[in-house]
This record gives structure tokens, C-alpha cells and sequence, in this order.
């Protein structure tokens, strides 16, 4: 019989539930380390041990295990079992203690129901092996040690007295309770004075590499005006500036004074070569095209700026086309309005123009592929 209740304890080590049955369960419950502030102990992983007498169906668990320990048959393991749990019901209800070495205890109470105790010093969790429960020596800061022991002492000697722990002393390991709640508000401010520089540089970069774009028009640099020379007038031209007078002139010719052919072709150079360069400045008057559908772009364009306001991208599209870029329009893609410089079927293409507009209008010009 003494196999048997060693077998029992053995298998609660590598089984969770061990049934003997025709008699009932034995169920391990493994709980992992934990901390005792009373006692100021790490203690190992534990196990308890319960009983459930309703778990009695047929399990060859026990008996495999007799046959492979005691090298019997599975006929003869099956008998000294019922011989073992028979024996077991008749010192139970003669009012006897069963007793499981290394699991407890078992009895009948007053209604012939069973009773379990589970022995304290056992610990089945396999977690626990090698390991004993750990007894840290503090570290102290504000305090000697041997003060804080004997304080500690005097409470567990003191039954009627719960253990609290000291808020004073735990700050006096930590430091000075009001420095450290002086220096609280100086983290804050600090630490949010560092986010919100982080946050701007953030978006410093992001617009720097527009990713984001603010609504902040720039006016490009005007270009210089053009100074183009009136061409030299021709014999018609001069005939018709000399006749443009409405009413005859009248000169009146003494018989002495001759008017040659000659005389005459010198005053006509002579006029010729008095007449000034005219200075023609053309007045290109900016037109503001209909806005563009993103829908109807060829697939690329170049990007002058990107507005969230209609009213900014025509106070930025003005000047470009001021500045010799006519053909530049606006477009709108969502809830935004695109500045574009002209649209291209082909990457190339918008390469190449995109290095002339860096080079002469706008150093930020970007390509939008559709």
C-alpha cells in the first residue's frame, strides 16, 4: 500500500490531476513567486493541493505507473488498487485519518463526506526546483539600517498591530520629500519645453522637404524690361508724317529762290536721321485661367506652390505669369489649388523644363505625377 501513496505524490510533480480511481482526485495548483512585504521575502514558486471526490472515472495513469515501478502486470496493479482505495473507505468511516505522505491528510466529517488538508511543507511546482525563498538585504539612504530593524521588528512583534509601511522612511530612501516634490514642476516645464521644440522642428523639416505647405505667398522677382528699337522709317513712311497735316502749308517762294531735287532728299534724310529710338515697354496683362480638374492633367506637371485658399494660389499665379510664363494655370486637386507651370505627357519633358524654371523663376519647383 506505502507504493501506492508514494506513486501518487510522485505523479503530482509532472501531472496537474492525479485520479485514483473509484476514490476521487488529487489536483495541483501552481502559483508563481510573489513578494511578502510583512516578512520582506521573495518567495519561490509555490503548489496547493486540493481534492475532488466526484473525479472518480477510470484513468490507467496510476496504473501504468505501478507496472512500469513495480514491473507487474496490469491485472495485478488493478487489484492492489481496489485493495488499496477499499482499504482506504474502511479507515475513513472507523473515524481514522488517512494520511498521504507529502499531500495531505484525509477524513470523514459529520455527514460521511471527505476531508482534505493539504500538507503545508510540500511544493510540487517544478518551477521551484533549486530555489529557496530569498531574504534581500535593503539599500538605505536616509535611515541606518539597524533602526529601520528594529522598527520592522517591533511590528511583527506587535500582533494587534498590522504591518504598514513608513511613507516618511521610504522617501528617506529615496531623498528629501520636499526636494523632490520642488523639483517635480521644473520636470514638467522642461520636459514640456522639449516637446514643443521637438514639434517645431518636426515641422520645420517637413515643410523644408514639403511634405506640408503653409499658405504664405512669395512674389517672384520681376523680370527687366524690354527695350526695343523703333526701325527706321522708309520714304512712304516719312511721305505720310510730312502730309499729316490737314490743311496745305503754304510757302511762299521768292522768284529769286530755287528748290532743287536735291535739297529736297537732304531734308528728307535730315528728318530720317532726327527721328528717336522709341522705347516700347509691352504690357502683359496677367489673365487668370479657368481652373484646371486634377481629372484632365496630362500626367505630369510642375508645381510652383500648393494653396489651400483659391484667393492665395491667384495672388501667387500673377507674378508668374508676369515673369514670362503665360501659360502657367492654376489646379485643383481635392481641397486643394496647385500652381502649375505647364503639364507634360512625358517625364522628360518636365525634367527638362523643370531645370530651366530652378534655374530662372523658382528654386522649389517640384514635378506632380498623376
Amino acid at each position: 500500500m506505502n507504493k501506492i501513496y508514494d506513486a501518487i505524490a510522485a505523479l503530482l510533480y509532472d501531472h496537474d490531476a492525479v485520479i485514483v480511481p473509484g476514490f476521487g482526485a488529487f489536483l495541483r495548483h501552481d502559483e508563481g513567486a510573489k513578494v511578502n512585504v510583512i516578512t520582506n521575502q521573495f518567495e519561490r514558486p509555490s503548489s496547493t493541493i486540493s481534492f475532488d471526490p466526484q473525479q472518480r472515472e477510470e484513468n490507467d495513469l496510476l496504473i501504468h505507473y505501478m507496472m512500469a515501478h513495480d514491473t507487474i502486470s496490469e491485472e495485478d496493479a488493478r487489484q492492489q488498487l481496489s485493495l488499496f482505495v477499499s482499504d482506504c473507505y474502511t479507515k475513513l468511516k472507523s473515524g481514522e485519518v488517512v494520511n498521504f505522505p507529502e499531500v495531505g491528510t484525509m477524513s470523514f466529517n459529520g455527514n460521511q463526506e471527505p476531508v482534505f488538508e493539504a500538507a503545508e511543507a510540500s511544493n510540487f511546482n517544478a518551477d521551484a526546483f533549486g530555489l529557496s525563498d530569498l531574504n534581500p538585504q535593503p539599500l538605505f539612504g536616509g535611515s541606518r539600517q539597524d533602526d529601520w530593524k528594529t522598527r520592522v521588528a517591533a511590528q511583527i512583534k506587535d500582533q494587534n498591530t498590522p504591518m504598514t509601511v513608513d511613507e516618511k522612511s521610504v522617501h528617506q530612501d529615496l531623498g528629501d520629500e520636499d526636494h523632490y516634490r520642488r523639483g517635480r514642476w521644473k520636470r514638467v516645464l522642461s520636459a514640456s519645453f522639449w516637446a514643443i521644440l521637438c514639434i517645431l522642428a518636426i515641422l520645420c523639416i517637413l515643410y523644408f522637404l514639403e511634405v506640408i505647405h503653409l499658405d504664405i505667398p512669395v512674389k517672384p522677382t520681376p523680370s527687366p524690361q524690354v527695350v526695343v528699337a523703333a526701325p527706321e522709317p522708309d520714304s512712304a513712311t516719312l511721305a505720310e508724317m510730312v502730309s499729316y497735316y490737314h490743311e496745305p502749308m503754304t510757302v511762299p517762294v521768292e522768284a529769286s529762290d530755287t528748290i532743287s531735287v536735291t535739297d529736297t532728299i537732304q531734308e528728307i534724310d535730315t528728318v530720317q536721321e532726327t527721328v528717336p529710338d522709341v522705347v516700347v515697354n509691352p504690357v502683359v496683362e496677367p489673365v487668370v485661367k479657368a481652373i484646371l480638374p486634377y481629372a484632365e492633367l496630362l500626367p505630369y506637371s510642375v508645381i510652383a506652390g500648393c494653396f489651400s485658399q483659391q484667393s492665395n494660389a491667384e495672388n501667387y499665379l500673377k507674378p508668374i505669369q508676369e515673369q514670362g510664363y503665360p501659360g502657367a494655370f492654376l489646379m485643383q486637386r481635392g481641397s486643394m489649388y496647385y500652381v502649375c507651370f505647364g503639364q507634360y505627357a512625358t517625364i522628360e519633358e518636365a525634367k527638362a523644363d523643370l531645370a530651366e524654371i530652378k534655374a530662372n523663376a523658382n528654386n522649389k519647383a517640384w514635378i506632380l505625377t498623376k
